[in-house]
Formats: structure tokens, C-alpha cells, sequence
């Protein structure tokens, strides 16, 4: 059996992350999308498998999702995944309200497993959050614009040997 991961997402810039990562991955997966993250989720060509946040932590085997510190739908799913005994990861896009983020109803709900994408962030987390699991990943934001980039010179260059022959 394939392992489904649930992915959930509100903010465009934890999108941008999440939907990117999703794009170079071969998992299956489902959505539970709302907000800028749609837009987002739609540019980077990532087909949206929507379910309801219910049915998206029933159906899966573990959740992947950004943060939002005004958006109450990745906290749900944390929550959730933690009640139904899921693995639950999310990806940090910024370095600011971090507590903000990780707050519901009251109460400091950490997932199972906090990625970032540079030092400074994993320090700044471990400062807050010192028992947290970090793991330190690769921008995939970082990585797709760079290759967007050598497409272009790429494609320039072959246009400049064209115009010489």
C-alpha cells in the first residue's frame, strides 16, 4: 500500500514551500487548501486533491503542511494528526511569530517534526522551542528559482549561437 500524506496549507508563503517540495516528491498525497495557498498550489502546477480536513487526517498516514499565525487550519491538522496518531511535519517559511504559529485554543501545539530551511531559523526555533525536533532542509523555493534561472541562460545562450551560425 502507498503511503498517502495529507498536505494542508493557508499562507502563500509556507505554499510556495510546501507546494514546491510536493512538486519535486513522488508521494501520494491529498489537500486540504485554502486561501493565498490555492493561487499558489495552481502557478506551481500542484493538482489539488482537496478533502475536508477530516477526511484529509482519516485518509492519510501522516500530514505535511506550512504555518500561519492567523490561519487556524494547519494547528487543526497538527491537533488532529496527533489525536489519530499521525506524523505530523511542518515547514517554516519565515522567522518571525513562531509561537504565533504553533498556538491553538490556547495551547502550544508543536508537530511532530519542524523543517527549516536555513541556520538562522533552526536556531531561532530551538531558542523558543528547545525540545523541538528540527531537521534543516533545502529551500525548495531557492532550488526552482535557481533552476528557472539556468533555464533561461540556458535557453539565451542557445538563441546567441543561433545568431552567430
Amino acid at each position: 500500500m502507498n503511503k498517502i500524506v495529507a498536505i494542508f496549507s493557508h499562507d502563500a508563503g509556507g505554499a510556495e514551500l510546501v507546494s514546491l517540495w510536493v512538486k519535486k516528491h513522488n508521494y501520494n498525497y491529498i489537500t486540504h487548501i485554502d486561501g493565498p495557498a490555492k493561487k499558489v498550489f495552481e502557478r506551481n502546477n500542484i493538482k489539488e486533491k482537496q478533502y475536508s480536513l477530516d477526511d484529509a487526517i482519516k485518509n492519510c498516514n501522516w500530514i505535511f503542511c506550512s504555518t500561519s499565525w492567523q490561519s487556524e487550519i494547519e494547528k487543526e491538522a497538527i491537533l488532529k494528526a496527533k489525536i489519530h496518531r499521525k506524523k505530523s511535519i511542518s515547514f517554516l517559511d519565515h522567522w518571525v511569530n513562531y509561537r504565533e504559529r504553533y498556538i491553538y485554543k490556547g495551547n502550544l501545539n508543536l508537530p511532530d517534526e519542524i523543517w527549516v530551511t536555513d541556520n538562522y531559523a533552526k536556531n531561532l526555533i530551538l531558542n523558543e522551542f528547545p525540545k523541538a525536533k528540527i531537521r534543516l532542509v533545502k529551500n525548495p523555493y531557492f532550488e526552482n528559482s535557481i533552476n528557472q534561472i539556468n533555464k533561461i541562460k540556458l535557453k539565451n545562450k542557445f538563441k546567441n549561437k543561433l545568431k552567430k551560425n
